[in-house]
């Protein structure tokens, strides 16, 4: 035996993208006192991403990638130099190791900080 109609009914939580026919459902933002829909004006992809990369290049200076490449090819350096070297730490004085800070550390550095400021 089947069920209720309403059972079977399936409803989607996303609201639909396009139409029956396919194109674009527009987005409505506003409707007037006189009943008139204002719609959401349709972005040109290419136009937002050269916008959202021209902010990039604002806020963070235009040398930002090479400067990227170089932070990069800097901390390979350091970490293949400790791997090279872990032998004359061995037989010299023992180096200071590196870690990371302790939050404790990190409240004492901040205080001492602050304070001089």
């Amino acid at each position: 035996m089947e069920g209720p109609p309403w059972k079977k009914l399936k409803l989607s939580l996303e609201r639909p993208y396009k139409d029956d026919n396919g194109e674009p459902i527009p987005e409505l933002l506003d409707i007037t006192p006189d009943g008139h829909h204002i719609y959401r004006p349709r972005e040109d992809p290419t136009a937002a991403v050269g916008t959202r990369l021209r902010r990039v290049f604002l806020e963070r200076g235009i040398d930002f990638f090479e400067a990227e490449k170089g932070t990069h090819t800097t901390l390979r350096d350091s970490k293949d130099a400790p791997e090279e070297g872990d032998a004359t730490q061995d037989e010299g004085k023992a180096a200071e190791p590196s870690h990371l800070m302790t939050p404790e550390e990190l409240y004492k550095m901040r205080v001492e900080l602050m304070s001089a400021l």
